[in-house]
């Protein structure tokens, strides 16, 4: 197969996949500071100023870090996506 080929069929291959952040589109988008970021990669809970209820939380790079449940301005970790090195 050529390389022009391959590259053809998996760029049609990335189309169809979707990101992981698309399967909540009811969770409002949330991007938090650093301090927030560097709590919730550890799985701490972290300071939230939102509503009671699930959020998708980002890095300010813009990274999909985890899904949130918000109770009384806490944010507790339901499910991370983020890459642990």
């Amino acid at each position: 197969m050529s390389h022009t080929t391959s590259s053809t069929r998996r760029a049609a291959a990335q189309r169809l996949l979707l990101s992981v952040d698309s399967l909540w589109p009811d969770a409002p988008q949330v991007t938090v500071d650093a301090k927030a970021e560097r709590l919730a990669r550890c799985g701490n809970p972290f300071t939230l100023s939102a509503p009671d209820g699930t959020y998708r939380i980002y890095a300010a790079s813009g990274e999909f870090l985890l899904l949130a449940q918000v109770t009384d301005g806490t944010a507790v970790t339901i499910k991370s996506f983020f890459e642990v090195s």
